[in-house]
């Protein structure tokens, strides 16, 4: 309904004007000149980006046209959704949604909140409950509504899966984008928590101590597709043997390789 009065307003205002200064109208209808804009423009648009890229835009452009299907409960209810999977993976690292992931409909946590508007419809002191238990609850609520609409407005409700427009959305980092993008959309991506930095340095991968080097050192020698796969796998390790303070070089199958267990105990630590 909007966009039908905002397409009558717009085309209105600029005939009305046109014809207001003296204009004749037979002279805005010439063919050439829209296959001259029309066509530089669509060229360009396909030349300077991605299939998947376009694909997306299409999509995004049909459903303009369609009713929405959401409105706010919906989208709040994705929300809530979306956030109690991240502070689930912040909590006990990105394995713990697998099962969630692989088998949704085993899922304690989708069987919680089945769909979007399943959650949004629950008591309003449930989300505040939700916010509270990970504490700093009013500035996530901020990033929250901020991402919400962030998504809405900029990227027609649609969850971007490039790592230039997930990091511009409030509360997400790089390690939450590569999460998203390695589990949810199955592309590259490689989120370096603490277990993948520590690990990295014990095994003399990097020196480097900042996750953003960490990253890039590691993507440098790993094929993309194994990114989301490599740090899922050394965030196990660390999980099972390789502890912070006590790694369990003993029963390690790197232990014959690891730079580390060279090192006295207390450098195995660190």
């Amino acid at each position: 309904m909007n966009i039908g009065i905002g397409w009558i307003v717009g085309m209105a205002s600029c005939l009305g004007g046109f014809l207001w200064l003296g204009g004749h109208l037979e002279q805005l209808f010439v063919p050439q000149e829209y296959l001259i804009i029309f066509g530089a423009a669509i060229g360009t648009l396909v030349a300077s980006n991605k299939w998947r890229n376009l694909k997306s835009m299409a999509r995004a452009f049909i459903r303009i046209f369609l009713p929405s299907h959401g409105g706010r409960a919906a989208n709040l209810g994705l929300l809530c959704l979306m956030f109690e999977l991240l502070q689930r993976i912040k909590r006990d690292g990105a394995l713990s949604i697998e099962s969630d992931i692989s088998d949704p409909k085993q899922s304690e946590l989708f069987a919680k909140y089945p769909t979007p508007e399943a959650l949004a419809q629950a008591n309003p002191t449930e989300l505040e409950t939700i916010i509270r238990s990970t504490g700093f609850y009013q500035s996530k609520a901020k990033n929250l509504i901020g991402m919400g609409r962030n998504v809405v407005d900029r990227f027609a409700g649609v969850i971007p899966h490039e790592m230039e427009d997930l990091v511009t959305l409030p509360g997400v980092g790089r390690k939450t984008a590569n999460v998203l993008r390695s589990v949810v959309f199955d592309l590259p991506g490689l989120a370096v928590d603490t277990h993948v930095g520590r690990l990295s340095r014990r095994l003399g991968l990097t020196t480097e101590e900042d996750p953003v080097k960490v990253e890039k050192v590691l993507n440098g020698f790993i094929d993309p597709p194994e990114w989301g796969r490599f740090g899922l796998r050394l965030i196990l390790h660390g999980r099972r043997v390789c502890d912070a303070k006590k790694p369990k070089c003993g029963i390690c199958e790197l232990e014959d390789i690891c730079p580390a267990t060279l090192m006295p105990s207390k450098s195995k630590a660190k």
